[in-house]
């Protein structure tokens, strides 16, 4: 149990976390200072730079608050899953879902994927909690092919963490520019709708394509 002490430390930085999001989302990674979000989260500079010794600390805190939240709500719904097969598409459909109710996060999303943070200054424990989330996404989804594999759900002539890598990759592109589409075109139902189905089109596709009964083509 936290001492009191240790709990107002934890409020604190929970607060510089949420300063830093709404900064973000508004005006931009790129466009928001330490004195922005210091002011935002109504603490002196030197009061921040106690608890986040960077911007990209901050940053990556908070894309560590939203991967957590996505890791929480995928999880949560993936026992509803009868197959292997079902498990993924759920994982899938959960993937769109939240980056289109988190739209905000998209391009906070896209400019993680631009950067290596290898090459940032953060903080060793931030670091560490980014690939715990990591870690365990890759693990649960890997689960999920490795059961799909074993009860010839899943083809056996790629190992899971190749299954993963492509699936997740490519998914990714797909989902990211439909959702882009979406947003630009929010007021056309059509146009929404057309996206959406294109996505899940795809995810569909993709899915197929690691069933059992799929084979590689032979050249």
């Amino acid at each position: 149990m936290l001492s009191r002490k240790q709990r107002e430390m934890q409020t604190r930085k929970n607060e510089m976390i949420l300063a830093a999001e709404l900064l973000f989302a508004e005006s931009g990674y790129e466009n928001v200072t330490m004195e922005d979000i210091a002011k935002k989260a109504e603490f002196g500079r030197r009061t921040l730079y106690l608890y986040f010794k960077t911007k990209e600390d901050l940053y990556l805190s908070v894309f560590n608050k939203y991967q957590k939240l996505k890791l929480e709500e995928t999880s949560n719904n993936l026992n509803e899953g009868a197959t292997s097969l079902h498990k993924i598409y759920i994982w899938g459909e959960n993937y769109f879902n939240f980056y289109l109710k988190n739209s905000w996060f998209l391009k906070y999303q896209l400019i993680m994927d631009s950067n290596n943070i290898s090459d940032k200054n953060i903080s060793e424990d931030i670091l560490n909690n980014f690939l715990e989330i990591s870690q365990e996404t890759s693990k649960i989804v890997l689960e999920i092919i490795k059961e799909g594999i074993s009860k010839n759900e899943i083809r056996s002539d790629m190992c899971e963490s190749q299954v993963l890598s492509y699936f997740s990759y490519s998914l990714r592109s797909i989902a990211f520019r439909s959702i882009i589409y979406i947003i630009e075109n929010k007021d056309n139902e059509e146009e929404v709708t057309y996206f959406k189905k294109y996505y899940f089109d795809f995810l569909n596709l993709l899915l197929i394509s690691i069933k059992k009964e799929s084979e590689n083509i032979k050249i």
